[in-house]
């Protein structure tokens, strides 16, 4: 959890400095239709004013969440793994 709140930092910086390859970092990729495969991710928007999004295998709409450990936990739960610890 620490390194992921490290990086949206980072992240973040790049876009107050208008870094010059703040332009290659991608989004994350749409869902693509699977097997029965369960799954569940996060994102992190790092802008200044930071977001987080979860979604997941049977609800593959991005839903917000309201901290970085609101989305972990979301997350972990639901594909059934340890929860991280808090930064």
């Amino acid at each position: 959890m620490r390194r992921i709140h490290e990086l949206a930092t980072l992240i973040c910086q790049m876009g107050l400095q208008r870094h010059p390859k703040q332009h290659l970092l991608a989004d994350v990729p749409e869902v693509q239709a699977s097997d029965d495969t369960e799954w569940a991710e996060f994102r992190v928007n790092a802008t200044t004013s930071r977001s987080y999004d979860t979604r997941r295998f049977d609800k593959p709409d991005w839903l917000r969440a309201i901290d970085l450990m609101h989305a972990a936990e979301t997350t972990c739960t639901k594909i059934g793994c340890m929860l991280p610890m808090p930064v």
